[in-house]
């Protein structure tokens, strides 16, 4: 009798460390594909992003029982799976719901002077993601506390330390802060990607066709979602994908998993990007 129960306890244990929680991401009235949907167990650091295909793979033998999964992207429902009740090796098929959108009014706006929010300057120092696409998915950013408002938001700046990829492409996270901790909700109901493969300088992005008008205080940051480029060789090393940061004090924002807990310290050096904003006129 044992024997039996230890066989059956190796056998939970050698099936919990190896727990993996997989599937494809698609729009359920369409059947779409969701890329980089994001994955992760709530309020904890375990998760990840799927890839360009809505594909995801992320190990949840940390997970407690009674932990929640949530598949989430931006216009969607969110998808919500308890751990004790995920079924063995099945790849999930999630299928997200779009919510509905309510159009923002049309304004008309004064373009005379511009209004630069955030931090414009740059130095020899850096953050970022480290030397592989291990770190996809992980965010880096900055809390804004505008002066003027509201503001219209019609071009995002961020400018890129070092690049040895070929191209990298980022998602543009937007955020009203949550309390105490708690994990920011999104300013936008969209997302927001941008590809670049600048190796050192400044990226601007676009974003007059999102009509952005700014009246609260925000959280900006950036989202390594995927990169492309030839293996390096081992006397090259790994890649390098790192953002530069300037001498200017602020609350950093950091994010290594889409459902843990903001991370806001307040730093004498804060990440090089900023929104071109213009005053709302009457």
């Amino acid at each position: 009798m044992r024997n039996i129960a230890l066989f059956i306890l190796i056998l939970f244990s050698t099936n919990l460390s190896a727990q993996i929680f997989s599937g494809k991401v698609t729009n359920s009235k369409t059947n779409e594909v969701l890329p980089y949907a994001n994955v992760g167990v709530r309020g904890t650091s375990i998760g990840g992003i799927a890839d360009e295909s809505g594909n995801f793979k992320i190990d949840i033998s940390k997970a407690t029982s009674n932990d929640k999964i949530v598949v989430s992207y931006l216009g969607f429902e969110p998808m919500i799976y308890l751990v004790n009740e995920l079924k063995t090796n099945q790849i999930y098929e999630v299928k997200l719901n779009p919510k509905s959108v309510e159009l923002k009014e049309v304004l008309v706006y004064n373009k005379r002077v511009p209004i630069i929010l955030g931090n414009n300057k740059k130095s020899s120092n850096h953050t970022g993601w480290g030397h592989n696409t291990s770190d996809i998915g992980r965010a880096r950013g900055a809390m804004l506390n505008p002066a003027d408002l509201p503001v219209k938001a019609e071009e995002f700046v961020i400018h890129i330390h070092e690049n040895t990829f070929d191209s990298v492409k980022f998602r543009l996270n937007i955020m009203i802060p949550g309390e105490n901790g708690e994990p920011s909700t999104s300013f936008i109901n969209e997302n927001i990607f941008f590809t670049t493969s600048v190796k050192n300088g400044w990226v601007r992005v676009d974003l007059k066709p999102y009509n952005l008008v700014i009246s609260e205080k925000l959280i900006v940051a950036v989202e390594w979602v995927d990169a492309s480029g030839r293996e390096r060789t081992e006397k090259e090393g790994s890649h390098l994908l790192t953002i530069s940061t300037s001498k200017k004090e602020g609350y950093f924002y950091q994010r290594e998993t889409p459902e843990e807990s903001t991370k806001l310290e307040m730093s004498n050096r804060t990440p090089s990007m900023y929104f071109v904003c213009y005053g709302i006129g009457k």
